[in-house]
């Protein structure tokens, strides 16, 4: 195998590596978007449940 073969089968086994890590468009950023969408409805749901809590008169104190 020359020296130019050789280059081109890591080439394209290093793009194979990198596609089965990022999927189709790396640099799109939708992994982060996606991950963003996530954390801002997990902070919604966390405020929700806060606010729950705080209309319920939560206490630690247990009531007969």
């Amino acid at each position: 195998m020359t020296p130019i073969e050789l280059l081109v089968m890591q080439s394209q086994e290093q793009h194979a590596r990198y596609h089965a890590l990022f999927g189709l468009n790396p640099v799109s950023g939708d992994g982060l978007r996606d991950l963003a969408r996530r954390a801002r409805e997990l902070g919604l749901r966390e405020r929700e449940v806060r606010q729950g809590v705080i209309n319920l008169n939560f206490s630690t104190r247990i009531t007969g």
